[in-house]
């Protein structure tokens, strides 16, 4: 699991990323508005246990559903999770 330390350093990595993206991807994603929701799940994460983070996981892919990862919102909350919790290496 990420410390505040990485997910504060996270944070501040994904604030930097703003001056290099248009606000919309080649395929209109809305690249500020995903970073934006990766720093705000990331700043929710802050100061929370492992358990309650896998709980508040299996609540959230139970509300999106299968389809999830069609809505690059939702996708970006997810991985997150995932990034904070130790499952991926990079979100």
């Amino acid at each position: 699991m990420k410390t505040k330390k990485q997910i504060e350093a996270c944070i501040k990595k994904i604030q930097k990323e703003y001056s290099k993206l248009p606000e919309f991807s080649y395929f209109n994603d809305p690249n500020w508005k995903i970073r934006d929701k990766k720093i705000e799940t990331l700043k929710e994460c802050i100061g929370r246990d492992k358990v309650d983070l896998e709980d508040e996981l299996d609540n959230i892919l139970e509300v999106y559903g299968d389809d999830y990862m069609e809505n690059p919102l939702q996708k970006a909350h997810v991985y997150v999770y995932d990034w904070v919790l130790g499952n991926m290496d990079e979100i």
